[in-house]
């Protein structure tokens, strides 16, 4: 797959990838996949921390074991994850708190993207992370090309539908968007509940309201947390207990 280095083009050719060296909150440990999560409490940074308790020793085990050599670097694509969320957040809000955190988006994603193997699922999540980080920096159009290559070579990642389908309905690619997510349920074994949620909302702009409800519901059972897309489909009488 081509890779692109937007942070080379922004940022100069330092690399200063440090991994856990960040407060992380509940919020942000509740969003991380289980595997960040297991890395994360064998590091120096996490043993100390309040969730050093939080991953039991069976479950360290198994990611260890199932990533093999990727498990010694991903704490840096793991950073990157939180480090791209906090840079979206900021956004418009603190210019130079923005600009710290784009960079360690990209500078951790990039460590693990560089030691990762590309047939490995977890290339495609970092890549997801540098896809995020161009489009906040106005490089539009390559992130959508970084996320539909890295879909044609790792088609079981769902962070790439994810956020394929999310810089095409900001484009106001409505249509493009939801056969993305189509596309991705059918092939993500399982599809998770932001798929699912997302699809639904973009049904619901189209006013197609009986598939909305359908993926409604497949993302509540999967204990999506947010009732917004339920609320859209009760104002407009599509919604059935």
């Amino acid at each position: 797959m081509r890779r692109y280095f937007v942070g080379l083009l922004l940022f100069g050719f330092a690399h200063l990838a440090m991994g856990y060296s960040f407060t992380l909150n509940q919020i942000e440990w509740n969003s991380w996949p289980e595997y960040c999560k297991a890395k994360y409490v064998v590091t120096n940074v996490g043993e100390v921390s309040p969730f050093a308790r939080q991953v039991s020793p069976d479950t360290i085990a198994k990611w260890k074991g199932r990533l093999g050599e990727t498990w010694w670097n991903i704490h840096h694509g793991c950073a990157g994850m939180i480090w791209i969320v906090r840079a979206e957040k900021l956004e418009g809000k603190n210019a130079q708190q923005y600009q710290f955190a784009i960079k360690r988006a990209h500078d951790e994603a990039e460590y693990s993207l560089q030691r990762t193997p590309q047939t490995d699922p977890l290339y495609g999540k970092f890549i997801a992370v540098q896809a995020r980080v161009a489009y906040a920096v106005g490089q539009g159009e390559q992130a959508i090309k970084l996320l539909r290559a890295s879909i044609k070579n790792a088609p079981e990642v769902a962070d790439s539908y994810a956020v394929l389908a999310t810089f095409l309905y900001k484009q106001g690619k409505f249509a493009e968007a939801r056969a993305v997510l189509e596309d991705g349920i059918a092939k993500v074994k399982p599809p998770t509940a932001e798929m699912h949620y997302f699809l639904g909302l973009i049904l619901v702009k189209q006013k197609d309201y009986a598939p909305a409800e359908v993926q409604a519901k497949a993302a509540y059972a999967l204990g999506y947390p947010l009732p917004g897309l339920k609320n859209k489909l009760k104002a407009a009488g599509h919604w059935s207990q």
